[in-house]
């Protein structure tokens, strides 16, 4: 819904107005994680109008909404987010805005936005956004004469109409990126139903031609969009890697990191559950023109025009960090929630989200949707884009110690997402630790999610809001437990939920422990040729092993308090779990009264100790992790002496 409102000159009031503080942000109250915000008695602002232009804008405005909304007239909220936000009542929301400057400070200048995705002004968003990005954004810019990826699908030249024509897979041979080779790439979903998909059996007559009528709806649009932006190649995982071939796949999953990072831009649909929703949405921004003048017509020329609608749906671009696990939960199979389009998203030099009802630009220099919103709502404001443009500047300036913190933070980001195949955990990240190796130097080696030289530190994760994990995903999963294979133990990539650090960047630690050997180092499991499983990773490490007991607290319907008790202690500490332990059938079960293990790591600034939780395994000659231990070093008091060589598997 738009409003348009004329003004007859400049608001002249003599002295600022008691009610609406004439719109100056900086007469707002400002409150702990909210923006500047004022309440206003309605009653008190339809009798300002008569003195007051401002209260007069806004009594035109809620009225007009009022109706609209079919609420009775009430209390309203004038919000400071970038621009003015009218809050009404507890469930609508109106913004203010113009498209030339006001006497208002608080009411942003934007454009106007049109609704439909397919549309030419959302085409000429993007194409100049890619014109600036292009001319002035350093960071931004692919990589020239590297090699293309193995294959790309080729889209033609000439044919914009919908749904109509041939494309046709390329294989590349030796041919190198150019002017004339650029190439977009698609992130979507495949869904309970896989969409097509080049296989050993089509492989020859997906060369020849594939007919685009017979793509799903997702891979239409992507087509027709980027013919439009006058780009003749892109890149679709299931169409340019051949599914059925394990050899196949594990090449192209390790070029993953070029074949981002080389493309002109990637685009997506947040939204999307699967290949047949699509990308383009024809959901118009509801215009219904208001004609109104304050003052006399002879001033009519001067007025200037302030437009009221319905803010946009931006909830779609938060950052998953940033998202309550229970909206997480709620709907998972939607493409933002995906682990592997979190490295999509990172390594693309540019990526486009298609909205419901716009799109949304984001680069290493800048992230802007076509209404140039700005959130008030502190997850929204903590974006994708944002941390997108955090990844690509701070990987170019960063110390080695940010880079280590930056790491695990984006870990914390990424395990929070959706994989359909537990051993992906370590697949879906390996472009972005190929990118991290880069730029920490050849004295960092990757070991299944830690690196050699953060690697104390990179042991300290912990598993964040269990209970609400269960009970979100087992049903989904049909899996009551955490732990998975295609991962050592002692790494984040063992256990299926989201893993924190409580280790904060400005945090100086002292390590109390030596890393030994990390076994073989690799960004994708290694299999071992003869039983087609990944092979095993062996941590050693010498340092303070504690034995200690487990003891089995009160249980509830959600979880089970789990505690360790020290020999001659009198009370036991909680840890943080990395499994449901107490389950007799599942991989990490350890019984109430067994001798399990700290594996002191080392102490923080506060004298705060963290350590691994071990339990000896099967064999009777190795330990597996269960947890991590943070406490005060009253707990370990006399307690350490003499180190041992650990083996964690």
């Amino acid at each position: 819904m738009k409003i348009v409102l004329k003004f007859s000159r400049k608001p002249k009031e003599a002295s600022p107005c008691l009610v609406c503080k004439n719109l100056d942000p900086s007469t707002f109250d400002i409150r702990e994680q909210r923006p500047p915000m004022i309440r206003v008695n309605w009653h008190r602002l339809e009798q300002a109008a008569d003195g007051c232009r401002t209260c007069a804008l806004l009594v035109q405005v809620l009225r007009k909404y009022f109706a609209l909304f079919k609420i009775p007239p009430r209390d309203v909220r004038l919000v400071y987010s970038g621009t003015l936000h009218i809050e009404i009542g507890s469930v609508k929301e109106v913004m203010l805005y113009s498209t030339r400057s006001t006497p208002w400070s608080s009411i942003n200048v934007q454009g106007h936005v049109t609704g439909p995705t397919y549309s030419e002004a959302s085409l000429d968003f993007v194409k100049k956004m890619l014109y600036t990005c292009s001319k002035e954004h350093k960071l931004c810019q692919p990589r020239e004469d590297v090699p293309l990826p193995t294959r790309l699908l080729d889209l033609g030249t000439g044919n914009l109409k919908y749904g109509t024509g041939t494309v046709r897979l390329w294989e590349t041979g030796n041919a190198r990126a150019s002017r004339g080779t650029r190439y977009a790439c698609l992130s979507h979903c495949w869904g309970e139903v896989q969409p097509i998909k080049t296989l050993k059996e089509n492989i020859e007559p997906h060369k020849k031609e594939i007919r685009v009528e017979d793509l799903p709806r997702t891979f239409a649009d992507a087509v027709n969009f980027v013919r439009r932006m006058g780009i003749r190649y892109i890149w679709i995982d299931s169409l340019c890697i051949v599914q059925d071939d394990t050899n196949d796949w594990e090449r192209e999953a390790a070029r993953m990191c070029d074949i981002y990072q080389n493309c002109v831009i990637c685009i997506g649909a947040p939204g999307s559950a699967s290949h047949s929703s699509g990308l383009y949405s024809s959901n118009a921004v509801h215009i219904k023109r208001f004609s109104g003048s304050l003052g006399r017509k002879k001033y009519a020329s001067q007025s200037p025009e302030i437009f009221a609608r319905e803010p946009l749906d931006h909830h779609l671009l938060a950052d998953p960090f940033y998202v309550p696990v229970e909206e997480n939960a709620h709907d998972p199979f939607t493409l933002r929630f995906r682990g592997w389009v979190y490295q999509e998203h990172m390594l693309a030099p540019r990526f486009v989200n298609f909205l419901e009802q716009e799109l949304a630009w984001s680069c290493g220099a800048t992230s802007l949707c076509e209404c140039s919103y700005q959130s008030n709502n502190k997850a929204i404001a903590s974006s994708m884009g944002k941390s997108k443009i955090s990844f690509t500047s701070e990987l170019h300036s960063a110390s080695p110690e940010a880079t280590a913190f930056m790491w695990r933070n984006m870990v914390s980001s990424y395990t929070k997402l959706y994989l359909s195949r537990d051993t992906d955990r370590l697949p879906a990240i390996a472009g972005i630790a190929r990118v991290f190796e880069k730029k920490r130097g050849s004295q960092a080696k990757y070991f299944s999610g830690i690196w050699s030289d953060s690697a104390v530190q990179d042991l300290a994760w912990e598993t964040w809001d269990l209970p609400g994990w269960k009970e979100a995903w087992g049903d989904k999963t049909g899996r009551l437990y955490n732990r998975v294979n295609g991962a050592p133990t002692w790494s984040w990539a063992s256990v299926s939920t989201w893993v924190g650090y409580p280790l904060s960047r400005n945090d100086k630690f002292e390590s109390l422990c030596k890393i030994i050997d990390l076994g073989e180092p690799g960004f994708i499991p290694a299999l071992d040729p003869s039983t087609g499983q990944p092979r095993k990773q062996i941590l050693v490490i010498h340092g303070y092993l504690i034995p200690a007991k487990m003891v089995y607290g009160e249980e509830r319907e959600e979880y089970t308090r789990y505690m360790l008790q020290l020999a001659g202690a009198n009370e036991a500490s909680r840890f943080a779990k990395d499994d449901f332990l107490n389950l007799t059938d599942g991989p990490s079960h350890v019984q109430s009264g067994a001798t399990v293990y700290y594996l002191v790591l080392g102490k923080d600034c506060d004298n705060i100790y963290y350590s691994l939780v071990l339990k000896v395994d099967q064999s009777g000659s190795m330990y597996q992790r269960i947890g991590l231990d943070r406490n005060s070093g009253e707990l370990f008091a006399g307690r350490l002496s003499g180190k041992s060589t650990v083996r964690i598997c």
